[in-house]
């Protein structure tokens, strides 16, 4: 049954990511676009507009990716289709790396990892959202709520940054090299995030996801630092390679306290184990009586 539903989560996240690749605007046609801009673009919108837009592309391939019946019960016998979460971790994933793609055709290396970072800060909210809709488990709702704060603060910064910052009217001679690089980082994490959220479990989905969530903003960071002068964004960047670090364990402790549907499902964990790992959480991220914005 185990190899069946690993089957299934591979078949999942290879469909999710063909439909996702199928409404991606081409890189030509983003260099195009741009190259015969008269100005230069600012690439400060404003939340609802970036969210109303992006929203339409998402519910389209979101309704292409049910509506065609591209689910594990076509690939695998027995399997059922998409849960509601599933389905709203597939919208949210989508939506995140639409908006992504967005910052990552900028010319100007500052500029891409400002909107970049902040569509992958959009997505961190929705992860955070759908936890404290389906999960249960006390110690990944402290962490949602407690991350959901963080990246709303971050996401604070990105726009009052990219309020007063021009993209280049022109390609640099590094801009072919930091396409490339995001490119090459933001597609596995995607995927793993794609495939992590099939767990039926809500609170393994959420610290699976999250946890490569986290992989790929480092990852992001570090090209920022490669390429970018910005001060302010340099800051930022070596902030969230820093700042990740301890949540980061938390979460791969936590998982590890959790290796399998069965064990969980079945509550054979070991109950010393998992308070352990609870306090530890509790010590490093302090409850919080808001919940973040949708």
């Amino acid at each position: 049954m185990i190899s069946r539903y690993r089957l299934a989560l591979v078949a999942i996240s290879t469909c999710a990511t063909l439909v996702v690749s199928a409404c991606q605007p081409t890189t030509s046609s983003v260099e195009t676009t741009e190259a015969t801009a008269a100005e230069p673009v600012k690439p400060s919108i404003s939340t609802d507009e970036a969210t109303t837009a992006t929203e339409v592309e998402v519910e389209a391939s979101t309704e292409a990716y049910t509506d065609n019946n591209i689910s594990a019960s076509d690939m695998v016998a027995d399997q059922a289709p998409l849960t509601d979460m599933g389905k709203d971790y597939t919208k949210s994933l989508t939506r995140m790396y639409d908006e992504m793609k967005i910052g990552m055709g900028y010319n100007d290396p500052d500029a891409t990892f400002a909107k970049a970072m902040l569509g992958h800060h959009r997505g961190a909210l929705d992860l955070v959202t759908i936890e404290l809709k389906y999960g249960d488990d006390a110690s990944m709702q402290e962490l949602a709520q407690r991350i959901g704060d963080e990246q709303q603060a971050e996401m604070a910064i990105i726009n009052k940054w990219l309020a007063s910052h021009l993209d280049a009217a022109k390609p640099k001679l590094e801009t072919a090299f930091v396409q490339q690089d995001y490119k090459d980082s933001t597609q596995p994490m995607y995927d793993q995030m794609m495939l992590a959220s099939t767990d039926p479990i809500a609170d393994l989905a959420f610290a699976r996801s999250m946890l490569a969530h986290y992989v790929g903003a480092a990852d992001m960071a570090m090209i920022e630092m490669k390429y970018g002068t910005d001060e302010d964004m340099l800051a930022l960047a070596r902030a969230i390679i820093d700042e990740q670090q301890p949540t980061k364990k938390m979460l791969q402790q936590w998982i590890a306290m959790h290796p399998s549907i069965e064990t969980v499902s079945n509550g054979d964990l070991n109950s010393a184990e998992s308070t352990a790992v609870a306090e530890a959480i509790k010590k490093t991220v302090p409850a919080t009586k808001t919940k973040p914005a949708a």
